[in-house]
């Protein structure tokens, strides 16, 4: 009877009791899952059809608003230089293109700046009007960024539009509108605010993904 006692048979364990091993993977499948369900979170709240409809506005609204410089023609300052005698502007050619791409211009150094005064003139020759409204609608497609970067930022959609409408009528902006050859920092903002909604992309996404 003692040996008996001393063998006693062990109770088989239970199937459903987890393992160290699958208790610890389990947190793990909940992050990947979190992470999935970041992924398919955009960046920007609302529809696409609403964000579009406000920058489309911006435009728009830009657009009027600098109607005033459309005849304003060429100033005097530096829109001679870089606009009506850059022969490099005047043609799309790829002795032109390697031109702008790889040297500097009137002191600078500015490809895309000058690029842009290359499709104004492709498009409607040596016009100033045709500058001053390529410069005003390009405005309202900064004017956009800088709504969607803002709603990104803040969730608030009452804020962005504020944001977007102080970038419009903000008299700081005006010699980046109004002044042909202060194009360039709107070239700028152009591809900087996209940068940014792609880095909030990044960072809500996580380096890992």
């Amino acid at each position: 009877m003692a040996s008996i006692k001393k063998h006693k048979i062990r109770p088989a364990p239970d199937a459903t009791a987890a393992s160290p091993r699958s208790a610890a993977k389990r947190p793990q499948r909940k992050t990947v899952k979190g992470k999935s369900h970041s992924a398919c979170v955009p960046v920007v709240p609302g529809s696409w059809q609403l964000n579009s409809g406000v920058v489309l506005l911006c435009i728009v609204a830009t657009a009027i608003l600098y109607t005033g410089d459309l005849h304003l023609g060429f100033f005097r300052l530096d829109d001679q230089q870089y606009v009506v005698s850059n022969r490099w502007i005047q043609r799309i050619t790829w002795k032109h293109l390697t031109q702008i791409l790889f040297n500097p211009y009137y002191l600078n150094y500015s490809p895309l700046h000058l690029l842009s005064y290359a499709l104004d003139c492709a498009v409607g020759g040596l016009n100033a009007y045709a500058f001053h409204l390529s410069s005003n609608l390009r405005a309202g497609v900064v004017a956009g960024f800088v709504y969607l970067v803002a709603l990104a930022l803040t969730q608030e959609r009452r804020i962005a539009i504020v944001a977007a409408l102080l970038f419009v009528v903000h008299s700081a902006h005006v010699e980046a509108v109004a002044w042909i050859s202060s194009r360039k920092d709107l070239v700028a903002a152009a591809f900087v605010l996209p940068c940014v909604l792609a880095y909030l992309k990044y960072r809500q996404r996580g380096a890992t993904d």
